[in-house]
């Protein structure tokens, strides 16, 4: 019971602490502030580029990572899951996209408020867990109460988090310490109770289902590294190696974690499909330079001050906590001791690519062409654990410690605090630019010393352990938070997102007839339409091989999005009006303004305000719009199709391209059209209403997609592609409602198994 008690204080002293350190970082929002890097948005010409400062590192957040969680909160509105996103690249897949991360847990809050008050929430939270985690894995392996606060600390502010707060590699990495938390509650739990595997199975799944697959399989490759060596390597005297029930209870976890994280596994591996890409593409490391990034504070450009990039270079953990890490070799618990300093070092030979570990990370398919420069994450959990059993050599009763090992431990953090004084100097050497005092080489060097006169005051019984625990934790905090504070930077809600005259210009044309919006360049950011509410033709995400050949020649030649160029959309063919792009909006002045100014037959200036102009194209087709099936053109290949949309012969009005001769039951050799009225639309589909004399082709100016299906009157008939990458149906002759819906069999067998594994989840729970 004693014991219980004593858990107990120690889990309310972590909550205070760790609650106070999320208060101090993002203090500003007391004040009605959000953390969110305003700059990025309004550096854009929409708003007469006036940035104040330059983070091209966090452009990801204004471009894609914010506008995505509005995106949740407009589904919300409209009481749907958003398994499509209509308001970028003409149509796209949005569930299916991990990044989405929409059934991420914390996401769920998007849902209930506004997009602002749950994005500063979510960030709170996820520094909250993310040390929390830290403390508890760290105090289950033996750490002290002080060493245990400090690894939280230290992980909850290092430089992998701090780094990818607001994004999705950030969402996911924090769920580490827990996966190992979970496999090694796991080992020791004899029964094998239902609580263990449950909680295993929920840690596995969360990196998964927070948004980012490259840091979910990291982290799982980590955690699992852990099970291997427990089970090869029991921590028990009296447990066996190779334990059965060990391994039948990692399994079972396994399994429930691959079920529960399902409804966002299959649905992504159809996406991946879709999209064309190359597997195979080795991608670069860090360089040896990068390194400095465990020394650097300055997190304020990419590259920094240093040349070290930001934010992959970013790993610092503080140096107290390196200085704390080297004394875990003293711990009690030197089997896991043993493997945190395997998992360091592997995780810096490969993020660094060191042979000859390089040689072999390139020759495995998939492996090599992950960014495996990010497996700073697992280096940063590591450094921290370490440092948190370091720490608890000294930081509890520190008489008890052997004379020889408090010289020992002299010598070797004399040999660091030399080590680490080089780096120091030498990163100082890189450093090319100005830099603020506390994020200076300088700032570093005195951390260091710092962090080396009280540990070397611990050995020496000067410091009782109340004094050593409160001055230990303060400088961790002291120097962590200084690290991260205002990494993001803190708006005014007005500046999230502000509205401009020209936004306001496209929000005040009337919606009853659909239309898009397409940028030359980045007038405003890439997915801002997910924010205001307007649909685009471009945008920044992954994109399939039917919308990259459909835009072939229209915009950037790029895999990450499309982006038109106003040059190339000037060109003879219909592909910009089959897109439904009615306006244009363009950086004035300059050559493209003037190119589009040029362009009387076809666009017309109707807005425009400093540093920014609106074309309408005044030859755009309707979101909808019908063929007759005497015009069904078959053409096998999108090559060959893509060539016919270009010829000056072809009506996108008069003539539709598949890729196989449709079924129909009615003449196929018919002439007419349907008119077509939208009754009404939402985030995952229509209902419109045909008038037809015969059958006729509809065509919707929107990207196909396998999940998407059609009724009509309530029967189902088949959608195909049609134009490279549109989206079509056939209707009947006559009046007939139809209902156009996405809804694909990959989500719905996902969103099975998730349902089933959670229940089973639950019932372990109650076990």
């Amino acid at each position: 019971m004693q014991k219980q008690n004593s858990e107990r204080r120690f889990l309310w002293t972590v909550v205070t602490i760790f609650g106070l350190v999320v208060v101090l970082n993002y203090l500003p929002v007391l004040s009605g502030r959000i953390p969110f890097p305003r700059d990025m948005v309004v550096r854009h010409s929409a708003w007469n580029g006036e940035p104040r400062d330059q983070l091209p590192q966090l452009i990801d957040i204004a471009a894609m990572f914010y506008p995505f969680r509005a995106l949740l909160g407009r589904a919300a509105g409209e009481g749907s899951i958003p398994l499509w996103n209509p308001y970028a690249l003409s149509g796209a897949p949005f569930q299916a996209n991990a990044q989405s991360a929409v059934f991420a847990p914390l996401n769920a809050l998007y849902y209930f408020m506004p997009p602002k008050a749950a994005w500063t929430i979510i960030l709170a939270i996820r520094l909250f867990l993310a040390a929390f985690f830290m403390t508890v894995f760290v105090r289950s392996i033996g750490g002290s109460p002080v060493g245990s606060i400090f690894a939280g600390i230290t992980f909850g502010l290092c430089g992998f988090t701090t780094e990818w707060q607001g994004m999705s590699n950030g969402d996911s990495g924090i769920w580490l310490p827990l996966m190992c938390y979970s496999v090694h509650r796991l080992h020791q739990d004899r029964r094998l109770s239902g609580i263990s595997i449950a909680i295993m199975a929920f840690a596995f799944a969360m990196p998964v289902l927070s948004g980012h697959p490259e840091t979910a399989a990291h982290s799982t490759v980590a955690a699992s590294a852990i099970a291997l060596f427990l089970w090869c390597r029991p921590l028990r005297p009296d447990a066996p190696r190779f334990e059965r029930r060990y391994a039948i209870g990692f399994i079972l976890s396994a399994f429930l974690a691959v079920g529960l994280a399902a409804v966002q596994i299959i649905p992504t591996l159809e996406w991946m499909s879709q999209l064309g890409l190359g597997v195979e593409v080795e991608q670069p490391v860090l360089d040896r330079h990068q390194g400095q990034g465990f020394f650097s504070r300055d997190l304020r450009s990419d590259p920094n001050s240093a040349g070290i990039a930001i934010p992959e270079g970013a790993a610092y953990v503080g140096m107290l906590a390196l200085l704390a890490a080297t004394l875990a070799v003293f711990h009690r618990n030197r089997g896991y001791v043993l493997l945190l300093i395997a998992l360091a070092g592997i995780s810096i030979i490969v993020a660094f690519g060191i042979q000859p570990v390089r040689w072999i990370v390139v020759h495995l398919p998939l492996i090599k062409a992950m960014k495996n420069g990010r497996l700073i994450l697992v280096a940063d959990f590591a450094l921290a654990a370490l440092a948190g059993l370091g720490l608890s050599v000294i930081g509890e009763n520190i008489a008890t410690v052997a004379a020889a090992v408090r010289r020992r431990a002299s010598i070797i953090l004399t040999l660091v605090l030399i080590v680490g004084g080089v780096a120091i100097y030498r990163m100082h050497l890189a450093t090319l630019s100005p830099v603020p005092a506390l994020k200076s080489p300088l700032s570093s060097f005195i951390f260091l010393v710092i962090g080396f006169a009280v540990l070397m005051a611990r050995l020496r019984g000067v410091l009782k352990d109340r004094q050593f625990a409160v001055l230990v934790c303060g400088i961790a905090g002291f120097e962590m938070l200084t690290y991260s504070f205002g990494y993001l930077g803190f708006a005014a809600p007005r500046d999230v997102f502000p509205t401009a005259p020209v936004i306001d210009f496209i929000r005040s044309q009337p919606d009853a007839t659909p239309f898009r919006v397409a940028k030359d360049r980045v007038p405003i950011p890439h997915d801002a339409g997910m924010v205001y509410g307007f649909e685009s033709a471009d945008g920044y995400d992954l994109t399939t091989e039917r919308t990259r050949t459909f835009t072939a020649d229209l915009s950037e030649q790029r895999e990450d999005g499309i982006m038109f160029l106003a040059e190339k959309m000037i060109a003879p063919d219909r592909r910009l009006d089959m897109l439904n792009v009615k306006y244009v909006m363009v950086t004035a002045p300059g050559q493209q303004f003037d190119l589009l100014t040029q362009q009387t037959d076809r666009f017309t200036r109707v807005f425009q305000q400093p540093g920014v102009a609106v074309f309408e194209n005044r030859t755009v087709l309707p979101r909808f719009f019908s063929v007759p099936m005497s015009r069904i053109e078959v053409i096998p290949s999108m090559s060959d199709q893509l060539a016919r949309l270009k010829e000056s012969t072809f009506d996108p009005e008069r003539s539709v391209l598949l890729s196989q001769r449709p079924v129909i039951g009615g003449p196929e050799n018919d002439e007419s059209v349907a008119k077509i009225e939208i009754l009404d639309r939402w985030n995952n589909g229509y209902r419109i209403r045909t008038d037809s004399a015969g059958p006729a082709v509809v065509v919707v100016s929107q990207m196909y997609y396998p999940g998407w299906k059609a009724s009509v009157d309530g029967l189902p008939t088949r959608v195909y592609p049609v134009d490279v990458a549109l989206t079509g149906f056939i209707v009947p002759s006559g009046v007939h409602e139809v209902r156009l819906y996405f809804r694909p069999n990959s989500f719905l067998v996902g969103l099975a198994i998730s349902v089933l594994s959670l229940t089973i989840v639950v019932v372990a729970l109650r076990r």
